[in-house]
Protein backbone atom coordinates (compact mmCIF):
# COMPACT_ATOMS: atom_id res chain seq x y z
CA UNK A 1 0.00 0.00 0.00
CA UNK A 2 2.81 2.47 0.67
CA UNK A 3 4.16 1.57 -2.85
CA UNK A 4 0.91 2.38 -4.19
CA UNK A 5 0.71 5.74 -2.30
CA UNK A 6 4.28 6.82 -3.29
CA UNK A 7 3.53 5.74 -6.89
CA UNK A 8 0.45 7.86 -7.30
CA UNK A 9 1.80 10.62 -5.83
CA UNK A 10 4.74 10.20 -8.16
CA UNK A 11 2.12 10.12 -11.19
CA UNK A 12 -0.10 13.04 -9.49
CA UNK A 13 3.38 15.48 -9.44
CA UNK A 14 4.05 14.56 -12.75
CA UNK A 15 1.33 16.20 -14.40
CA UNK A 16 0.71 18.56 -12.32
CA UNK A 17 2.08 21.19 -14.61
CA UNK A 18 -1.09 20.04 -16.11
CA UNK A 19 -3.08 23.09 -14.67
CA UNK A 20 -0.27 25.31 -13.91
CA UNK A 21 -1.36 27.50 -17.26
CA UNK A 22 -3.68 29.02 -15.18
CA UNK A 23 -1.17 29.82 -12.11
CA UNK A 24 -0.05 32.31 -11.10
CA UNK A 25 -3.67 33.78 -10.44
CA UNK A 26 -3.41 37.28 -10.84
CA UNK A 27 -5.81 39.61 -8.71
CA UNK A 28 -7.44 42.98 -9.16
CA UNK A 29 -8.32 46.01 -7.19
CA UNK A 30 -11.25 45.28 -5.29
CA UNK A 31 -11.82 41.61 -5.89
CA UNK A 32 -14.27 39.57 -3.66
CA UNK A 33 -13.04 35.47 -3.09
CA UNK A 34 -15.32 33.04 -1.92
CA UNK A 35 -13.75 30.05 -0.53
CA UNK A 36 -16.04 26.74 -0.23
CA UNK A 37 -15.51 23.23 0.07
CA UNK A 38 -15.06 20.83 3.61
CA UNK A 39 -13.29 20.95 6.73
CA UNK A 40 -9.96 21.88 5.52
CA UNK A 41 -11.54 24.81 4.41
CA UNK A 42 -14.12 25.67 7.80
CA UNK A 43 -11.12 25.57 10.19
CA UNK A 44 -8.78 28.13 8.31
CA UNK A 45 -11.74 30.41 9.76
CA UNK A 46 -10.62 29.61 13.31
CA UNK A 47 -6.95 30.49 12.73
CA UNK A 48 -6.74 32.97 9.72
CA UNK A 49 -3.24 32.59 8.23
CA UNK A 50 -4.26 31.96 4.82
CA UNK A 51 -6.39 34.93 4.81
CA UNK A 52 -3.80 36.68 5.97
CA UNK A 53 -0.93 35.50 3.91
CA UNK A 54 -3.42 36.46 0.80
CA UNK A 55 -4.15 39.70 2.62
CA UNK A 56 0.22 40.02 2.80
CA UNK A 57 0.91 39.43 -0.89
CA UNK A 58 -1.77 41.98 -2.13
CA UNK A 59 -1.54 44.79 0.56
CA UNK A 60 -2.70 47.64 -1.64
CA UNK A 61 -5.79 45.77 -3.37
CA UNK A 62 -8.39 45.72 -0.75
CA UNK A 63 -9.39 42.20 -0.91
CA UNK A 64 -12.43 41.08 0.21
CA UNK A 65 -12.50 37.30 1.72
CA UNK A 66 -15.88 35.21 2.84
CA UNK A 67 -15.63 31.77 4.08
CA UNK A 68 -18.64 29.29 2.93
CA UNK A 69 -17.22 25.93 3.94
CA UNK A 70 -18.53 23.84 6.33
CA UNK A 71 -17.25 20.15 7.27
CA UNK A 72 -19.34 17.16 5.33
CA UNK A 73 -19.95 19.50 2.39
CA UNK A 74 -18.90 17.87 -1.54
CA UNK A 75 -19.27 19.82 -4.47
CA UNK A 76 -23.18 18.94 -4.93
CA UNK A 77 -24.31 18.07 -1.07
CA UNK A 78 -24.20 21.48 1.02
CA UNK A 79 -26.88 19.99 3.77
CA UNK A 80 -28.31 22.91 6.68
CA UNK A 81 -30.92 22.36 9.33
CA UNK A 82 -32.58 25.32 7.82
CA UNK A 83 -32.21 24.72 4.24
CA UNK A 84 -35.01 23.13 2.17
CA UNK A 85 -32.63 21.45 -0.61
CA UNK A 86 -29.33 20.44 0.33
CA UNK A 87 -28.67 20.86 -3.26
CA UNK A 88 -25.78 22.92 -4.49
CA UNK A 89 -26.76 23.13 -8.07
CA UNK A 90 -29.32 21.72 -10.46
CA UNK A 91 -29.31 17.69 -10.67
CA UNK A 92 -26.79 17.71 -7.99
CA UNK A 93 -29.10 14.92 -6.02
CA UNK A 94 -27.94 11.94 -9.23
CA UNK A 95 -24.50 11.91 -7.65
CA UNK A 96 -25.52 10.89 -4.01
CA UNK A 97 -27.87 8.41 -2.51
CA UNK A 98 -31.78 9.21 -1.97
CA UNK A 99 -32.41 11.10 1.35
CA UNK A 100 -33.91 9.11 3.80
CA UNK A 101 -37.76 9.84 4.21
CA UNK A 102 -37.57 9.94 8.34
CA UNK A 103 -39.17 12.40 10.26
CA UNK A 104 -38.12 13.35 13.55
CA UNK A 105 -40.99 14.69 16.30
CA UNK A 106 -41.06 18.19 14.77
CA UNK A 107 -41.34 17.47 11.64
CA UNK A 108 -37.82 17.63 10.01
CA UNK A 109 -35.51 15.13 8.13
CA UNK A 110 -33.02 14.73 5.97
CA UNK A 111 -34.08 17.92 4.18
CA UNK A 112 -33.71 21.27 6.33
CA UNK A 113 -36.77 23.43 7.34
CA UNK A 114 -36.29 26.89 7.24
CA UNK A 115 -35.13 29.56 5.35
CA UNK A 116 -31.25 29.71 4.83
CA UNK A 117 -30.32 30.53 1.44
CA UNK A 118 -28.91 28.35 -0.86
CA UNK A 119 -25.25 28.10 -1.96
CA UNK A 120 -26.07 30.41 -4.92
CA UNK A 121 -28.04 32.65 -3.44
CA UNK A 122 -24.69 33.24 -0.68
CA UNK A 123 -22.67 33.60 -3.60
CA UNK A 124 -24.45 36.41 -5.67
CA UNK A 125 -24.66 38.15 -2.30
CA UNK A 126 -20.55 37.64 -1.95
CA UNK A 127 -20.36 38.66 -5.71
CA UNK A 128 -16.82 36.32 -5.94
CA UNK A 129 -14.71 37.35 -8.96
CA UNK A 130 -12.22 34.87 -7.68
CA UNK A 131 -13.76 30.73 -5.92
CA UNK A 132 -11.07 28.40 -4.16
CA UNK A 133 -12.80 24.67 -3.45
CA UNK A 134 -11.66 22.27 -1.73
CA UNK A 135 -13.29 18.70 -1.94
CA UNK A 136 -12.15 15.34 -2.21
CA UNK A 137 -11.55 14.17 1.56
CA UNK A 138 -14.95 13.55 2.67
CA UNK A 139 -15.44 11.82 -0.62
CA UNK A 140 -11.92 9.44 -0.55
CA UNK A 141 -14.07 7.42 2.13
CA UNK A 142 -15.78 5.53 -0.84
CA UNK A 143 -12.33 4.31 -2.12
CA UNK A 144 -11.28 3.28 -6.05
CA UNK A 145 -14.93 2.73 -6.61
CA UNK A 146 -15.73 5.85 -5.96
CA UNK A 147 -13.53 8.00 -7.88
CA UNK A 148 -15.64 7.95 -10.80
CA UNK A 149 -19.19 9.41 -9.01
CA UNK A 150 -16.85 11.71 -7.84
CA UNK A 151 -15.47 13.11 -10.88
CA UNK A 152 -18.89 13.27 -12.46
CA UNK A 153 -20.14 15.22 -9.11
CA UNK A 154 -17.32 17.79 -9.52
CA UNK A 155 -17.45 17.95 -13.44
CA UNK A 156 -20.89 18.86 -13.23
CA UNK A 157 -19.86 21.53 -10.06
CA UNK A 158 -16.98 22.90 -12.03
CA UNK A 159 -19.33 23.70 -15.20
CA UNK A 160 -22.13 24.52 -13.23
CA UNK A 161 -19.63 27.56 -11.17
CA UNK A 162 -18.51 28.79 -14.50
CA UNK A 163 -21.80 29.13 -15.93
CA UNK A 164 -22.59 31.57 -13.27
CA UNK A 165 -22.19 35.41 -13.39
CA UNK A 166 -22.01 35.96 -9.44
CA UNK A 167 -21.10 38.97 -9.63
CA UNK A 168 -23.55 40.59 -12.18
CA UNK A 169 -20.87 40.44 -14.74
CA UNK A 170 -18.92 37.80 -15.07
CA UNK A 171 -18.06 33.99 -14.04
CA UNK A 172 -15.78 33.48 -11.29
CA UNK A 173 -12.04 32.42 -11.64
CA UNK A 174 -12.03 28.77 -10.36
CA UNK A 175 -9.25 27.53 -8.39
CA UNK A 176 -9.56 23.41 -7.09
CA UNK A 177 -7.75 22.52 -4.50
CA UNK A 178 -6.31 18.79 -3.33
CA UNK A 179 -6.78 17.18 -0.15
CA UNK A 180 -3.70 17.16 2.48
CA UNK A 181 -2.26 13.62 3.50
CA UNK A 182 -3.21 12.01 6.43
CA UNK A 183 -0.25 12.59 9.12
CA UNK A 184 0.67 9.34 10.78
CA UNK A 185 0.19 9.49 14.91
CA UNK A 186 -1.07 6.10 15.30
CA UNK A 187 1.81 5.71 17.98
CA UNK A 188 0.59 8.54 20.05
CA UNK A 189 -3.23 9.19 19.08
CA UNK A 190 -4.39 5.87 18.28
CA UNK A 191 -5.34 7.08 15.32
CA UNK A 192 -4.93 5.30 11.85
CA UNK A 193 -1.29 4.93 10.40
CA UNK A 194 -3.24 6.62 6.94
CA UNK A 195 -1.50 4.06 4.39
CA UNK A 196 -4.95 3.12 3.16
CA UNK A 197 -6.55 6.57 3.51
CA UNK A 198 -4.01 8.11 1.77
CA UNK A 199 -4.06 5.73 -1.10
CA UNK A 200 -7.20 6.75 -1.48
CA UNK A 201 -6.47 10.53 -1.37
CA UNK A 202 -4.39 9.92 -3.52
CA UNK A 203 -6.60 8.71 -6.18
CA UNK A 204 -8.88 11.63 -5.37
CA UNK A 205 -6.34 13.83 -6.31
CA UNK A 206 -5.26 13.08 -9.44
CA UNK A 207 -9.32 12.71 -9.97
CA UNK A 208 -9.23 16.40 -9.47
CA UNK A 209 -6.09 17.04 -11.74
CA UNK A 210 -7.71 15.49 -14.19
CA UNK A 211 -11.17 17.02 -14.27
CA UNK A 212 -8.97 20.30 -13.30
CA UNK A 213 -6.94 20.06 -16.79
CA UNK A 214 -10.24 19.01 -19.16
CA UNK A 215 -12.03 22.24 -17.74
CA UNK A 216 -9.11 24.38 -18.02
CA UNK A 217 -9.12 25.54 -14.72
CA UNK A 218 -6.12 25.75 -11.94
CA UNK A 219 -6.13 23.19 -9.68
CA UNK A 220 -2.93 23.18 -6.31
CA UNK A 221 -1.93 19.69 -5.16
CA UNK A 222 -1.22 19.40 -1.65
CA UNK A 223 -1.11 15.78 -0.98
CA UNK A 224 2.68 15.26 -2.16
CA UNK A 225 3.87 18.50 -0.37
CA UNK A 226 2.05 17.91 3.17
CA UNK A 227 3.07 14.28 2.86
CA UNK A 228 6.65 15.51 2.97
CA UNK A 229 5.71 17.73 6.15
CA UNK A 230 5.10 15.21 7.47
CA UNK A 231 8.06 12.80 6.65
CA UNK A 232 10.22 15.90 8.06
CA UNK A 233 8.74 16.82 11.17
CA UNK A 234 9.04 15.84 13.97
CA UNK A 235 6.33 17.97 16.01
CA UNK A 236 2.58 17.17 14.90
CA UNK A 237 1.18 19.36 12.74
CA UNK A 238 -2.00 17.88 12.94
CA UNK A 239 -4.43 17.14 16.07
CA UNK A 240 -5.84 14.04 14.80
CA UNK A 241 -4.05 12.78 11.68
CA UNK A 242 -6.01 15.26 9.54
CA UNK A 243 -7.08 18.49 10.68
CA UNK A 244 -4.35 20.78 11.35
CA UNK A 245 -3.16 23.13 14.45
CA UNK A 246 -1.67 26.04 14.30
CA UNK A 247 1.44 25.32 13.17
CA UNK A 248 0.00 23.44 10.44
CA UNK A 249 -2.35 26.29 9.11
CA UNK A 250 0.81 28.57 9.02
CA UNK A 251 2.81 26.36 6.49
CA UNK A 252 -0.26 25.86 5.01
CA UNK A 253 -1.00 29.37 4.32
CA UNK A 254 2.09 30.09 2.95
CA UNK A 255 2.38 27.09 0.09
CA UNK A 256 -1.42 27.54 -0.66
CA UNK A 257 -0.97 31.42 -1.38
CA UNK A 258 2.38 30.96 -3.41
CA UNK A 259 0.81 27.91 -5.57
CA UNK A 260 -1.79 30.06 -6.25
CA UNK A 261 -0.38 34.04 -6.68
CA UNK A 262 3.00 32.97 -7.02
CA UNK A 263 5.94 33.82 -4.60
CA UNK A 264 5.82 37.64 -3.99
CA UNK A 265 7.57 39.32 -0.91
CA UNK A 266 5.33 40.01 1.51
CA UNK A 267 5.30 42.40 4.60
CA UNK A 268 6.92 40.49 7.60
CA UNK A 269 4.71 42.69 10.55
CA UNK A 270 1.76 39.89 10.40
CA UNK A 271 0.81 40.33 13.90
CA UNK A 272 -1.82 43.48 13.31
CA UNK A 273 -3.14 41.96 10.35
CA UNK A 274 -3.81 38.91 11.34
CA UNK A 275 -5.90 40.21 14.52
CA UNK A 276 -7.95 42.12 12.41
CA UNK A 277 -8.44 39.31 10.10
CA UNK A 278 -9.49 37.35 13.66
CA UNK A 279 -11.78 40.14 14.31
CA UNK A 280 -13.53 39.76 10.53
CA UNK A 281 -13.80 35.88 10.29
CA UNK A 282 -15.53 36.32 14.17
CA UNK A 283 -17.93 38.24 13.27
CA UNK A 284 -18.62 36.61 9.82
CA UNK A 285 -18.74 33.70 11.50
CA UNK A 286 -21.57 34.94 13.74
CA UNK A 287 -23.64 35.88 10.45
CA UNK A 288 -22.89 33.13 8.45
CA UNK A 289 -23.06 30.38 10.98
CA UNK A 290 -25.01 32.66 13.63
CA UNK A 291 -25.26 30.50 16.86
CA UNK A 292 -28.94 28.91 17.51
CA UNK A 293 -29.75 29.21 13.64
CA UNK A 294 -33.07 26.89 14.17
CA UNK A 295 -34.36 30.07 15.81
CA UNK A 296 -33.08 32.47 13.20
CA UNK A 297 -33.65 30.59 10.18
CA UNK A 298 -34.73 27.59 10.68
CA UNK A 299 -38.37 25.35 12.13
CA UNK A 300 -38.12 27.52 15.15
CA UNK A 301 -37.86 31.19 13.62
CA UNK A 302 -42.02 31.83 13.93
CA UNK A 303 -43.29 33.20 16.04
CA UNK A 304 -40.47 35.71 16.94
CA UNK A 305 -38.13 35.39 14.34
CA UNK A 306 -39.33 37.78 11.85
CA UNK A 307 -39.27 39.96 14.02
CA UNK A 308 -36.31 39.99 16.39
CA UNK A 309 -33.51 38.58 13.83
CA UNK A 310 -33.39 40.78 10.47
CA UNK A 311 -32.17 43.82 12.23
CA UNK A 312 -29.24 42.15 13.84
CA UNK A 313 -28.17 39.84 10.51
CA UNK A 314 -27.94 43.67 9.11
CA UNK A 315 -26.12 44.73 11.82
CA UNK A 316 -23.82 41.98 11.66
CA UNK A 317 -23.54 42.07 7.52
CA UNK A 318 -22.65 45.65 8.12
CA UNK A 319 -20.19 44.88 10.85
CA UNK A 320 -18.54 42.32 8.89
CA UNK A 321 -17.67 45.22 5.70
CA UNK A 322 -16.17 47.37 8.08
CA UNK A 323 -13.92 44.98 9.08
CA UNK A 324 -12.73 44.56 6.16
CA UNK A 325 -11.74 48.17 5.79
CA UNK A 326 -10.28 47.63 9.41
CA UNK A 327 -7.77 44.70 7.52
CA UNK A 328 -6.92 47.04 4.92
CA UNK A 329 -6.00 49.99 7.27
CA UNK A 330 -4.15 47.39 9.46
CA UNK A 331 -2.16 46.78 5.69
CA UNK A 332 -1.52 50.18 5.79
CA UNK A 333 0.26 50.83 9.26
CA UNK A 334 -3.24 52.81 10.04
CA UNK A 335 -5.56 52.90 13.42
CA UNK A 336 -9.16 52.23 12.89
CA UNK A 337 -11.40 53.08 15.08
CA UNK A 338 -14.09 49.66 15.45
CA UNK A 339 -16.26 50.93 18.60
CA UNK A 340 -16.82 54.33 16.32
CA UNK A 341 -17.72 52.63 12.99
CA UNK A 342 -19.58 50.03 14.68
CA UNK A 343 -21.67 53.03 16.64
CA UNK A 344 -22.83 53.92 13.02
CA UNK A 345 -24.42 50.72 11.88
CA UNK A 346 -27.85 49.33 11.41
CA UNK A 347 -29.87 50.08 14.41
CA UNK A 348 -31.18 47.33 16.58
CA UNK A 349 -35.27 48.27 17.65
CA UNK A 350 -36.43 48.06 20.90
CA UNK A 351 -37.65 44.09 21.61
CA UNK A 352 -40.73 44.42 23.89
CA UNK A 353 -40.55 41.27 26.06
CA UNK A 354 -43.48 38.62 26.16
CA UNK A 355 -43.12 38.35 29.27
CA UNK A 356 -46.18 38.37 31.57
CA UNK A 357 -46.02 39.13 35.04
CA UNK A 358 -47.80 37.59 37.64
CA UNK A 359 -47.60 35.80 40.99
CA UNK A 360 -46.09 33.04 39.02
CA UNK A 361 -44.28 34.33 37.06
CA UNK A 362 -42.88 37.39 39.06
CA UNK A 363 -41.95 40.58 38.01
CA UNK A 364 -39.55 41.99 35.22
CA UNK A 365 -37.26 43.38 37.92
CA UNK A 366 -34.12 41.38 38.02
CA UNK A 367 -31.80 41.25 41.34
CA UNK A 368 -28.33 40.90 42.02
CA UNK A 369 -26.05 39.57 44.75
CA UNK A 370 -27.55 40.31 48.44
CA UNK A 371 -31.03 41.74 47.02
CA UNK A 372 -31.57 38.54 45.95
CA UNK A 373 -30.84 36.67 48.51
CA UNK A 374 -32.91 38.77 50.74
CA UNK A 375 -36.23 38.04 48.52
CA UNK A 376 -35.70 34.60 48.88
CA UNK A 377 -38.52 33.13 50.92
CA UNK A 378 -37.25 30.89 53.98
CA UNK A 379 -37.62 29.26 57.01
CA UNK A 380 -35.77 29.36 60.63
CA UNK A 381 -34.39 25.84 61.04
CA UNK A 382 -32.61 24.95 65.02
CA UNK A 383 -29.00 26.16 64.81
CA UNK A 384 -26.26 23.42 64.05
CA UNK A 385 -25.08 24.43 67.49
CA UNK A 386 -27.48 22.77 69.45
CA UNK A 387 -27.33 19.03 67.77
CA UNK A 388 -25.66 16.20 69.53
CA UNK A 389 -22.22 16.32 68.98
CA UNK A 390 -21.18 13.83 66.09
CA UNK A 391 -25.08 13.52 64.89
CA UNK A 392 -25.37 12.28 61.59
CA UNK A 393 -28.69 12.99 59.47
CA UNK A 394 -30.21 9.82 58.30
CA UNK A 395 -31.41 9.53 54.76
Amino acid sequence: MINLFRQTLFFVALTSAVSAAELPILLKKDARIAIVGNGLGSRMMAFGHFETALHQRHPTLQLVVRNLCDEGNTPGFRPHSARPSPWAFPGAQAFHLPLSEAKDRWGSGHIGVGGFDSSDAWLKRIRPSLMIAFFGFNESFAGAAGVENFSNELTAFVKHTLAQPYNGNEPPTLALVSPIAFEDLSETHGTPNGQTINGNLALYAAAIETVAAKESIAFINLLPVTQGWFDKTVAPLTIDGVQWNDEGYQRLAHELADQLFGKKPHTDSVSKIHDAVQEKNWIWHKHYKIPNGVHVHGRRHRPFGPENYPDELKKLEEMTEIRDRAIWAALEGKPFDLAAADAKTHPLPEIETNYKVSSKNGSKTYLYGEDALASLPYRKIMPSTSLPPNARSRT
